[in-house]
């Protein structure tokens, strides 16, 4: 099958996110699991990067979902940064670029 929507390397359908973008969920795990040595390093090093109402809104951001997943706010964040690379047919690299460039976190927190 040759489809932008679907994943070879996994043999599945993306998931379709609610703004219409797609990504194989199997592929960003395994990137998370790839990255998840930096996962601290990125996040402080972002969180130094924006304003300190970006700063507030991800934490109000990755705090709520802290509350549905246990998961700590470097997980949340790069979880979040991998999946919109994705969707964007962008790398993890360039999307950090492109947050430390913005000085923002809204690409990442928008649907």
């Amino acid at each position: 099958m040759d489809n932008k929507n679907y994943c070879q390397k996994h043999d599945q359908s993306h998931f379709v996110f609610k703004d219409d973008t797609t990504a194989c969920l199997l592929c960003i795990n395994e990137t998370v699991e790839e990255k998840e040595k930096d996962e601290t390093t990125i996040f402080y090093k972002i969180l130094a990067t924006i304003p300190k109402k970006e700063q507030r809104l991800l934490s109000k951001w990755a705090g709520s979902i802290y509350v549905l997943t246990g998961e700590w706010e470097p997980r949340i964040f790069l979880k979040e940064v991998v999946a919109k690379a994705y969707r964007l047919k962008k790398t993890v690299d360039e999307m950090l670029e492109q947050i430390v460039k913005e000085e923002s976190v809204r690409l990442i927190l928008s649907e």
